[in-house]
């Protein structure tokens, strides 16, 4: 019971205990308690004094066993009504003790009469019943734990109390010699047993945070220490009958209280501690396979959603590829037409017509151009990539004699800082990537010096500020020391069509460069990224996974 049998977290799990013990076992305990209860009873028929002993030490070994086992197990205990119920048992076996030993014919006490040992007896059984109820209100608030100090202290001062009002004269008298039991004796008892139905209803409302087997030993504890009681209230001599089948059914409770204490949290704990464990093993099991069974089915849906956006990419990939495709010749039309009537006809236009013509002629140019980039980005998303292993110093000799001309015209410094490694990729693709970067480094570049480096880095040579995840591909980079790009544009300036100045600066372009770049490094499994800053120049790193399509 120490922390499985009223714990909050078990929620009513243990519906069938498992230390309820066999039939044999409660045959022999029942017939052991039987033949107790019949000889105290003959005990109490010759020495009344030594049938009072003999459950009142019964009674003090019972509650300050509660309260080690309790205080041993403190930093463990996250159960307040054990917390409770068991650090008040050291208090309510001593007061147990001082009535054991005040009954008349002990002689611990000279002079004593029957009075001292019955105020005893109300202070023990006021602390009794305010512990049950405390423990029971402990039951509406399992989440706020308590240290053992509070209820040491608070039943500590209670205990000192009593015993100072009692040993000074203080305390109201509760037996007189020829009248019996007082008002005030009488008027408490039955406050107590107010106190233990109390105490009993709030259990039963929070039963389900119970073992039902240890629910039935507190149900039965409470209600025959209620019946003990209901003894004490009207018995007239301290040896008579009702005195001493108020003793009994105490000792019945006690009993109780150490079966749903003591052996539950001694002599089976291991018991309860498995049987708990089983059941959250079998709550666990059961939420992974649910879990299993919605991550399958998330799974399925997933793969069905990849599959329908797989062929809706397919489909507008297709889609502007023919209409890409079937603009070019009407454009080219429009071109030729314009171009012909400038030239056939340029002496009878005036000036304002030949304006224009030419930008007839500059806008279809322009369109046909974008159109193209249009049919390239389209292509490189629709084809399947022909990987094959390529010489990149091969590859980017290539690119720089196509640019020639403009890295002359521009007076360019070209430097390849290291021989560029042979990778596994699509060959046409990846020229298109350098000569995007290394053209638009030309482009936007207003320096009188202008300057292009490319080269790579290992991983572990890679700057820590810079956000690729390469494992152990190798970087390519592609540095310029142009206007540099303002870092709220990185990614603006990956979208097709999109430009940070105007048509008429740095050459046109058509804005589909640096978009075509992105579209082949991620096709190829890779990540492109930049560090830019305005008016020093901007470095393109990129990473090429071979084999991921």
């Amino acid at each position: 019971m120490m922390d499985s049998a009223y714990s909050s977290e078990t929620e009513g799990l243990l519906s069938r205990s498992p230390i309820s013990g066999s039939r044999d076992e409660r045959f022999c305990v029942a017939l052991a308690l039987l033949s107790s209860l019949v000889g105290l009873y003959w005990v109490s028929r010759f020495n009344y004094l030594l049938f009072h002993s003999l459950t009142e030490i019964y009674h003090v070994a019972v509650f300050w066993g509660i309260f080690f086992v309790t205080w041993s197990a403190r930093r463990l205990l996250r159960n307040n009504y054990l917390c409770v119920l068991g650090v008040s048992s050291l208090f309510l076996g001593f007061l147990n003790l001082l009535h054991m030993l005040a009954y008349r014919g002990m002689g611990v006490f000279p002079g004593a009469m029957p009075n001292l040992p019955t105020q005893l007896w109300i202070a023990t059984r006021s602390l009794h019943a305010l512990a049950f109820v405390a423990a029971s209100l402990c039951l509406f608030r399992p989440r706020h734990n308590i240290t053992a100090l509070l209820p040491a202290a608070a039943w500590g001062l209670l205990t000192l109390l009593f015993t100072v009002l009692i040993f000074t004269g203080h305390f109201p008298d509760c037996f007189v010699e020829g009248q019996g039991l007082t008002p005030f004796k009488k008027s408490v008892e039955i406050g107590a047993v107010f106190l233990f139905a109390l105490a009993a209803l709030l259990t039963w409302i929070k039963r389900e945070k119970m073992d039902i087997h240890v629910l039935r030993l507190l149900a039965a504890a409470l209600l025959l220490t209620t019946a003990a009681g209901l003894m004490f209230i009207f018995y007239t001599k301290v040896n008579g009958i009702a005195n001493m089948l108020g003793h009994l059914f105490n000792l019945g409770s006690t009993y109780c209280v150490f079966r749903a204490f003591i052996r539950t949290g001694i002599t089976a704990p291991q018991q309860l501690l498995f049987y708990e464990l089983n059941r959250r093993q079998e709550e666990l099991e059961q939420i992974k396979e649910g879990l299993e069974q919605q991550v399958r089915e998330r799974t399925e849906t997933l793969e069905e959603k990849n599959k329908e956006l797989e062929a809706t990419n397919q489909r507008l990939n297709e889609f502007a590829y023919s209409i890409s495709h079937d603009l070019r010749e009407p454009l080219r039309g429009m071109y030729n037409f314009a171009h012909f009537l400038a030239d056939d006809y340029r002496d009878k236009i005036d000036g304002d017509g030949r304006d224009m013509l030419d930008g007839i002629m500059r806008l279809a140019k322009r369109l046909d151009a974008q159109v193209l980039g249009v049919l390239k980005y389209s292509r490189i998303a629709r084809l399947d990539l022909e990987l094959r292993s390529v010489k990149l110093d091969a590859l980017l000799n290539e690119v720089l004699d196509g640019l020639a001309d403009m890295i002359t015209l521009n007076k360019v410094r070209v430097k390849r800082l290291l021989p560029l490694p042979q990778v596994v990729c699509h060959g046409e693709y990846v020229r298109e990537v350098l000569h995007n970067l290394i053209s638009n480094g030309i482009i936007y570049n207003d320096k009188t010096k202008k300057e292009i480096s490319i080269g790579w880095y290992s991983p572990d040579a890679l700057p820590e500020n810079i956000p690729l995840a390469t494992s152990a591909l190798p970087i390519f980079f592609v540095r310029d020391n142009g206007i540099g790009i303002p870092e709220k544009h990185f990614q603006k300036i990956f979208g097709i069509f999109r430009r940070l100045h105007g048509q008429d600066k740095y050459g046109g372009g058509t804005g589909v460069g640096l978009t075509i770049a992105r579209q082949v490094i991620e096709r190829h499994g890779g990540q492109i990224t930049l560090e830019s800053e305005p008016g020093k120049g901007t470095t393109f790193y990129f990473t090429l996974s071979a084999g991921k399509r």
